[in-house]
């Protein structure tokens, strides 16, 4: 488990685990119905059924507002083949999502602003796409009272590394790990305040997916964060004990195996469900 340092906001994130265990994370919030994800009324509907953790992807508009969205789904979510990217503020807020019955919805994209001002203080939230614009991420962060809340996220790259290492910002951070290397080249940037690993593989031969692996980030004094999302039957994220085998076989086959490997934090598609097992699995609510 991580360990506490009072300097770097990590006590609630430390006090988080050792209540329950495990926490669950929500991919994006929920997504179902006329319910969106990555929005305000997607993030809440994760929260009633027991997330801990809200996840999403932050994009920044050509003049420099930022957004809640993952891009490359605008032609599924907005009906539109631009990248949002290269949208300006304008057109963004004109936008509106299509829901789960592909109605056109009332919502629209969510500025950052909003999203932080709701949740601020009341959920810890995970920032996931977002490591292309850490410094407007990190200005408009600065805005809110939300260190102690905000776990921010990157590949293991230098750029976005080279930032957080040389600006010595307190927010807790958690590298994405695809290679077994990369565990130890992400601790060489020592002024990050790096709390836990996210391991990402296809193969359960790969030695990120074996026990031991997850057993060394937790001895090194991080949290062990595992991806149960099911994007489809190509895109693997950690040897195939996701959402789908959790769901449809068993859910000891899939979200029992993460948790059987030490890992703390599992992000899914499904918050309600595992949050469920959680409680089955570690007797009564936690």
């Amino acid at each position: 488990m991580v360990k506490n340092n009072q300097k770097f906001h990590n006590n609630l994130f430390v006090q988080q685990l050792k209540e329950k265990k495990l926490l669950v994370a929500a991919h994006r919030g929920i997504s179902g119905g006329n319910i969106i994800g990555n929005t305000i009324p997607g993030f809440m509907a994760a929260l009633q059924s027991g997330a801990d953790i809200i996840e999403f992807d932050v994009i920044k508009s050509t003049d420099g507002i930022l957004y809640i969205y993952h891009d490359g789904t605008e032609p599924f979510h907005l009906h539109v083949k631009q990248n949002i990217k290269s949208m300006s503020s304008k057109r963004i807020e004109k936008l509106r999502y299509y829901n789960s019955a592909n109605f056109y919805s009332e919502f629209g994209i969510e500025r950052l602003d909003n999203v932080l001002e709701e949740f601020a203080g009341k959920t810890l939230m995970n920032i996931d796409r977002a490591w292309d614009i850490f410094p407007d991420l990190i200005e408009n962060l600065d805005q809110f009272n939300v260190k102690d809340h905000v776990l921010i996220k990157s590949p293991v790259k230098n750029q976005p590394l080279a930032f957080l290492n040389d600006f010595g910002r307190d927010y807790m951070f958690m590298p994405i790990i695809k290679k077994y290397d990369e565990i130890e080249k992400v601790q060489q940037y020592d002024r990050i305040n790096m709390i836990g690993m996210e391991l990402v593989t296809k193969s359960p031969e790969d030695r990120l997916f074996q026990d031991e692996t997850v057993s060394e980030i937790k001895d090194l004094g991080f949290f062990a964060w595992v991806n149960s999302i099911t994007f489809d039957n190509k895109h693997i994220l950690y040897g195939g004990l996701d959402d789908n085998t959790s769901i449809i076989d068993s859910p000891d086959k899939g979200w029992g195996k993460l948790i059987d490997k030490g890992f703390d934090i599992i992000l899914t598609d499904w918050p309600g469900l595992l949050n469920s097992y959680r409680e089955k699995r570690f007797g009564g609510k936690v």
